[in-house]
């Protein structure tokens, strides 16, 4: 005591303020997180337990059941049209495609774990629409047929958790609109499937439910966000899925897992009752659609759901309500069209099997189309509004819901806000990319107003020189990678501009697989001249997660203006006609 005696009282009371400080800050700690982190872990302690018990229940229910093995086999041979014929004509009933698939569900999600929880309650559904319909030669068009749910579609009685502990036990009171809709069809939800942490990358992974597998290659990612949606697809474990897409999350999984999709434009496919992502988001189209194997089956759900009286009753009032009508693109499809593309956006190289995807659509597209390279306007220019759309409120949202949460180790990767602008100065001469990331900062209310205003002007510009050259359509890279291992999305999260640039025109936009990663292609990513590194960390991560892709899926994104659903689905059509992929 005689030493702090000896000291000058200010310099005491910055002691004691500081030793007073830490000691709330502890308390604080102690009070506060230690209690909810003890309620995080128990609470996801709660959900794998209940997650295990409904996999129990799906096995035990067909053991119970008389179901033979090679009719098992029968029903999942059939692709969607041949099911739901099958149920129609009363060839099978719904009890037995249930039993068919939550057999299957389970046996795909023991090597891929793409299924966050099987949906228990789904078998007394069924059973009351066998019930209802059973006399009736007028059944609703998906008559029984049973799909999967992304985890951010709301589900009555089911919490919307998206990987964070906070939200577990959060049980909602109705449907997510697109699920109401389906089921007013006839459909029967079955079960829910797995998604990165907060929805916030591409690979499919988080603390409660684990990380999915690519469909194609066990320690690859399938894609995010709707991953799950993907690979279950791919694997033949249900007839569609359902995803959402905020900056890619139906289209990327669509080329990582090569299964088909679409993201419309915003208003053309409203619904509610639904995580987006990120709420309040600012001029970034958040989009949903369906997971296929085809392309034809895309455009019978799509036609099938937007032209439903029960979407219309339940679309949000700012819906846009637009006949879906394949007739007029038809049409215009025969009398040709002209079809731009570009293998390289101008911000961001894709490795070389993404960019030969590209150029052997291209080359095989005959008369009566015409096509034409394409330039995107200022690619630092169109990457700066497209980068602080993601995070419009400066991560603000983020940080908000992973506090107090266990972080996925494939999440760790992120870089700090506070070296974010240092980091964007340093590495602006050798890796421009992600110094734009590191700049790319929202920080005030001038700042979202600029943001907003840049994004207007850009778009402008974007259509004006898709319209001086008389484009009809765009074809390009689907993503600038192809499936990678798990520890890279998380460091590669700038390669997204590809697909969220689409999101904020607002563009429709499908991916379609046409080939996979060939020996030539890895040989190329190899090559410094051919795929130039030197000193750029994003294109070293890109080459080296790449090394070792041979055989995986790689697709095409085909682009049309606002609106065009329609005729994008046509061009989507005949690439998947010329290619021919398996």
């Amino acid at each position: 005591m005689a030493f702090y005696d000896e000291l000058h009282w200010p310099v005491r009371c910055v002691i004691y303020s500081t030793w007073a400080a830490a000691t709330c800050y502890f308390v604080f700690k102690f009070l506060m997180e230690w209690p909810w982190s003890r309620r995080s872990i128990n609470a996801t302690k709660r959900r794998k337990q209940t997650c295990a018990e409904s996999f129990a229940f799906f096995r035990q229910k067909v053991a119970d059941s008389d179901i033979e093995e090679d009719l098992i086999e029968e029903i999942l041979s059939l692709e969607f049209q041949d099911l739901r014929k099958a149920l129609q004509s009363g060839k099978y009933t719904p009890t037995q495609v249930h039993l068919a698939y939550a057999d299957v569900i389970g046996k795909v999600n023991e090597n891929y774990n793409c299924v966050a929880e099987c949906i228990t309650e789904s078998f007394d559904v069924v059973k009351s629409i066998e019930e209802k319909y059973k006399d009736s030669d007028e059944k609703p068009y998906l008559y029984g047929i049973p799909f999967s749910v992304k985890s951010n579609f709301h589900l009555k009685g089911h919490d919307c958790c998206i990987g964070l502990s906070k939200f577990l036990d959060e049980k909602k009171t109705e449907n997510c609109t697109f699920v109401e809709v389906l089921m007013r069809l006839g459909g029967v939800p079955i079960c829910i499937t797995n998604v990165p942490q907060g929805l916030m990358s591409f690979v499919c992974s988080n603390p409660i439910f684990g990380t999915t597998q690519n469909p194609h290659k066990v320690g690859f990612t399938p894609g995010g966000s709707s991953g799950g949606e993907a690979c279950l697809v791919a694997r033949k474990g249900i007839p569609f899925g359902i995803g959402s897409d905020l900056a890619g999350s139906l289209r990327i999984p669509a080329h990582m897992s090569g299964v088909i999709s679409l993201k419309p434009s915003e208003m053309r496919f409203a619904i509610a009752h639904a995580h987006g992502g990120m709420p309040g988001k600012a001029r970034i189209g958040l989009s949903n659609g369906f997971f296929t194997r085809s392309v034809d089956e895309q455009i019978e759900l799509l036609s099938v759901f937007l032209n439903s009286v029960h979407y219309r009753t339940l679309r949000p009032a700012n819906a846009v309500i637009q006949k879906f009508d394949m007739a007029p693109a038809n049409q215009e499809f025969e009398k040709g069209l002209r079809i731009g593309y570009y293998t390289n956006n101008g911000f961001i190289q894709p490795v070389p099997a993404c960019s030969r995807a590209v150029l052997e659509v291209i080359n095989k597209i005959g008369s009566p189309h015409e096509v034409t390279k394409f330039t995107v306007p200022e690619p630092t220019r169109m990457a700066l509004p497209v980068l602080s759309n993601i995070a419009s409120d400066g991560l603000e949202y983020w940080n908000e819901i992973f506090s107090n949460e266990q972080l996925d180790p494939y999440m760790k990767h992120f870089i700090p806000r506070f070296l974010k602008k240092i980091l964007g100065v340093v590495l602006n001469s050798v890796c421009p990319q992600l110094a734009l990331m590191c700049r790319t900062g929202i920080y005030s209310a001038g700042d979202v107003r600029r943001m907003m205003e840049d994004t207007d002007l850009y778009k402008e510009q974007f259509f004006k020189a898709w319209d001086e050259a008389k484009l009809d359509a765009l074809i390009v890279p689907a993503f600038p990678v192809t499936s990678v291992p798990h520890s890279y999305p998380a460091q590669l999260g700038v390669v997204a501009i590809e697909t969220a640039l689409y999101n904020v025109l607002d563009c429709p936009a499908g991916v379609v697989p046409v080939t996979k990663v060939n020996g030539h292609d890895i040989a190329k990513l190899t090559d410094e001249n051919e795929f130039p590194v030197g000193w750029n960390l994003t294109k070293k991560l890109m080459r080296n997660s790449g090394l070792k892709t041979e055989g995986l899926p790689v697709g095409v994104q085909i682009v049309t203006k606002p609106y065009e659903e329609e005729k994008c689905l046509r061009i989507m059509k005949e690439v998947e006609r010329i290619m021919k992929y398996q």
